[in-house]
């Protein structure tokens, strides 16, 4: 009895075997199948994408570093030399046009104020000195009156600051030349300029001089 149930057993399993077997074996090349036409699509995005990526990079990068990059720098017009304004007085003033003096010494009276000044080269230093006659309403040192006598002066002696001084002897006027207002007379580093309304003289390398105007003075 125990040996017919084991041949009964076994023939079943095997007739089992045998219908269940094409199923399955279908069954496993569909997934087999299945599976490798996935892969296949998941690799043929993949080099979709990654050929997208290697188009768009360079054409990005370009881009970009073309808006980036500087142009060629646009020309810059050169400007126009400028001529050099004469030294001039006071502010306010007009320009003034020097002239050199081709001598040692130089005299010169104003167009008004009755100033008579007297440039000289004297052993190296440049003295200019000045008298204010009076003459034309001119009275710069009036709260300062010069002793009965004596003449006021303006002088600038090379390095030395400009003062005010009151003399007995005055400045020669012997040929002692107009000089228009406007105008100036430079002797080395010595210039003298005059304007209506002041007389400046003035040492250029020492920094030092006078101006005098109608009622007022100013040294350094």
């Amino acid at each position: 009895m125990r040996d017919i149930d084991d041949e009964l057993l076994t023939d079943a399993f095997a007739a089992f075997r045998d219908a269940v077997t094409p199923y399955a074996k279908v069954s496993g090349a569909a997934v087999t199948r299945t599976v490798t036409r996935r892969r296949k699509r998941n690799h043929l995005a993949a080099l979709g994408v990654l050929t997208l990526l290697l188009i768009a990079v360079p054409v990005t990068a370009a881009t970009v570093t073309g808006g980036d990059r500087p142009g060629p720098a646009a020309p810059v017009a050169a400007s126009s030399p400028t001529a050099a304004p004469s030294p001039s007085g006071p502010a306010g003033q007009a320009a003034i046009t020097f002239r050199d003096v081709r001598s040692d010494a130089q005299g010169f009276v104003t167009e008004a104020g009755g100033v008579t000044c007297f440039m000289i080269d004297s052993t190296g230093y440049d003295v200019a000195r000045c008298e204010v006659s009076g003459e034309g309403g001119w009275a710069p040192g009036a709260g300062l009156p010069c002793p009965t006598g004596q003449r006021e002066l303006f002088e600038v002696d090379g390095p030395e600051k400009g003062a005010r001084t009151c003399a007995a002897e005055g400045v020669d006027h012997e040929g002692a030349e107009l000089l228009p207002n406007g105008s100036g007379l430079r002797l080395n580093d010595l210039e003298c300029a005059a304007a209506p309304g002041w007389l400046r003289c003035a040492n250029s390398a020492s920094r030092h001089g006078f101006t005098i105007f109608p009622d007022s003075f100013r040294v350094w």
